[in-house]
């Protein structure tokens, strides 16, 4: 099977919105199914035995938040958003757009990080400027070098825990496929192109 482009899925080589430096990709696929019938389809197949992930619903909505399954979740498991509408060009179609990314509560930590980090960040470098300007040894510049490294310590961990969720990414991707029989033609856009956060 193929994800993007005849990208061959497999671990050692995950397809490019999983490999590009983005923490939470996004996807969007033209689906020649009217919007309702793609969330019965995928609500039916969540409740067969045998599925490889577990999911949310608001049909009214449509709105599905696709996870692993609780026995293999970890602290990086990732969360599949998608919301599907109505394809204005094609009619009884829908475009199921995707968002790629940790499971809430981790996202919200790392979002925290990088804010908490930012307000330092322009705290000691506006008071090391101040320091500067009367003649004072700028000692918060020190703190504003520290804050700096500790923003690319934030990315790295948020990068490694992006590749421990490649696995589980590529199920959980595979799941929506096979429910949606999705083919080449029917992408519309990948995290390379415009529709991103």
């Amino acid at each position: 099977m193929t994800l993007d482009s005849g990208w061959p899925a497999t671990r050692a080589n995950p397809p490019p919105a999983l490999s590009q430096p983005r923490l939470r990709p996004r996807f969007a696929w033209h689906i020649p199914i009217d919007p309702d019938e793609v969330v019965r389809r995928v609500e039916l197949r969540l409740g067969q035995e045998g599925t490889p992930c577990r999911g949310y619903i608001a049909a009214q909505q449509r709105v599905v938040d696709l996870r692993v399954l609780e026995a293999d979740k970890h602290l990086w498991s990732p969360a599949l958003g998608l919301q599907i509408e109505e394809d204005p060009e094609v009619e009884g179609g829908s475009i199921v757009h995707g968002l790629i990314g940790p499971e809430p509560a981790v996202w919200t930590a790392i979002a925290f990080c990088y804010v908490s980090i930012i307000t330092g960040l322009l705290f000691t470098l506006t008071l090391g400027v101040v320091q500067k300007f009367l003649g004072d040894y700028a000692w918060s510049f020190w703190i504003a070098g520290a804050l700096m490294l500790s923003m690319v310590g934030v990315w790295w961990v948020a990068r490694a825990g992006q590749k421990l969720a490649a696995p589980q990414t590529l199920v959980l991707r595979h799941f929506l496929e096979e429910v949606l029989q999705v083919d080449e033609s029917q992408r519309l856009r990948t995290d390379a192109d415009p529709y991103r956060e």
